[in-house]
């Protein structure tokens, strides 16, 4: 099926350098339909859907991960009840899914699967935590054991969308409709941080949902120590305070978001709510 005729003078204005939100925002929700299931641009399609909240896609499988292993080796001490059973095992599938394949295989020579396979079984013989320790029964295999250990001491977080993702794969779902012609890759690659700001925008402030609660919010950040440097973060709520990992993260030239909201993030250490105006500067909204 072609492509409606009001997409490609969307991204005629793109070449061209026109930096309209509604442009991208028409672009972003006709490519998501077109896109891979967990690619950046179904997500960030998705986001501009409806950026409130988020129930899957990459981005909240990422963050849910993040959560689920903070909950763990931040848990509040003042009550020690908070740390479950059901706490350290989603700690440790987030962790061995945040590692992935690469990792089991060069630390037990195995395939990821059947790592996953002996997680599983050896998880099932634990029936309690007491103290910070795992009460098993029968105890666990010396391999299950390292695997235990080597799955529960660190948090892994790992991003959900890089730059390079995001804009390239639009640039191949463009090409693949023949919305975009041989030629014009470059002109739309030099657009790429007006892209990705936007994609910020639509990120910004969404809740992740598990189980039909919220458990953490994304929020847009900028670096006081680069310059330029835009991020989407999740934001964990923990005891008294906050578990933060970044996401998303483009180094976005300074002229394309407004002073205002930079001055605010470096002053008040909080980025505000934001969105794009016409000319592709970061606004309040």
């Amino acid at each position: 099926m072609a492509a409606p005729p009001d997409i490609r003078r969307h991204v005629e204005r793109l070449l061209r350098g026109e930096r309209r939100t509604d442009g991208l925002h028409r672009i972003f929700l006709w490519l998501r339909s077109k896109a891979p299931r967990n690619s950046a641009v179904r997500d960030v399609g998705n986001f501009v859907g409806h950026r409130d909240s988020r129930d899957n896609g990459i981005s909240w499988e990422r963050g849910i991960e993040f959560c689920h292993m903070a909950a763990f080796h931040r848990y509040d001490r003042r009550h020690p009840d908070s740390l479950t059973l059901d706490v350290v095992k989603r700690a440790i599938f987030a962790c061995y899914r945040a590692y992935g394949p690469a990792s089991a295989k060069a630390k037990f020579n195995l395939g990821y699967e059947k790592v996953g396979r002996q997680l599983t079984r050896a998880l099932e013989k634990a029936v309690d935590v007491s103290r910070e320790q795992l009460l098993v029964r029968g105890g666990f295999t010396a391999e299950e054991a390292e695997m235990i250990r080597f799955y529960s001491e660190r948090i892994v977080a790992r991003a959900a969308i890089t730059e390079e993702e995001l804009i390239s794969e639009i640039v191949d779902l463009l090409l693949d409709q023949q919305v975009l012609l041989a030629g014009e890759e470059s002109a739309l690659r030099e657009q790429s941080c007006f892209i990705c700001a936007y994609a910020i925008t639509q990120m910004n402030g969404a809740e992740l949902i598990e189980n039909g609660k919220a458990v953490a919010t994304l929020s847009a950040s900028a670096n006081a120590h680069h310059w330029g440097r835009l991020s989407v973060q999740v934001h964990f709520r923990i005891g008294r305070g906050n578990m933060v990992t970044d996401i998303f993260t483009t180094k976005c030239d300074p002229k394309v978001w407004a002073t205002s909201a930079v001055y605010h993030h470096f002053t008040t250490g909080q980025m505000p709510p934001l969105e794009l105006d016409g000319e592709g500067r970061l606004a309040f909204l």
